[in-house]
């Protein structure tokens, strides 16, 4: 009988530092789907919020725990309506 050739071992090339890092990742939020969306839900919403407190808001607030612009070159905005009213 007749022997046949061995087969030839394929030979994976080596995964760098930056490629085992995305595969660590990619299994971790694979096995933890809810815990890495909430997360990412939270941290979004949690930069609009921030994003709109402290860079879009046109006056200063009258009662902030700490000052994020300085109130000298703003207009005097004092009106006999509290600062916030439900129509």
């Amino acid at each position: 009988m007749a022997r046949s050739a061995k087969r030839r071992k394929v030979v994976e090339p080596e995964r760098g530092v930056l490629a085992e890092g995305a595969a660590a990742v990619g299994q971790l939020i694979a096995s933890n789907p809810v815990l890495v969306g909430g997360s990412t839900a939270f941290l979004v919403t949690l930069f609009y919020v921030s994003a709109n407190a402290l860079w879009y808001q046109p006056f200063p607030h009258t009662g902030a725990f700490f000052a994020t612009r300085s109130i000298e070159n703003f207009p005097h905005t004092v009106s006999n309506e509290p600062e916030t009213t439900i129509n």
